[in-house]
């Protein structure tokens, strides 16, 4: 066990262990795996290279801040919400067609 109080840190060394099976079995872009994981940001997407978001469009009733994402690598794109109104943030990315 890793403790956790909210969420267990056992779900940051899964996706890091996912992330290497997708590289090892050639299953392509790491964009993929966005939307099966909530804590990539998007900001330190962008500032890593790995995606290009948009500016940031702030919904403060929803507690939400909204970019359209794109992919540095395969050009995929992605629609990304940020859900802020719990204890802590974190994001849903959608693959838009």
């Amino acid at each position: 066990e890793l403790g956790g109080a909210l969420v267990p840190n056992r779900v940051t060394l899964d996706e890091a262990l996912r992330r290497l099976r997708h590289v090892h079995l050639g299953s392509g872009c790491l964009c993929a795996l966005y939307p099966g994981f909530d804590r990539y940001d998007p900001t330190r997407e962008g500032a890593a290279g790995h995606v290009h978001p948009d500016a940031p469009v702030v919904d403060r009733a929803a507690y939400e801040t909204r970019w359209q994402a794109v992919c540095a690598e395969c050009g995929a794109s992605f629609a990304v919400t940020e859900v802020g109104g719990y204890h802590y943030p974190w994001w849903r990315w959608v693959p838009i067609p």
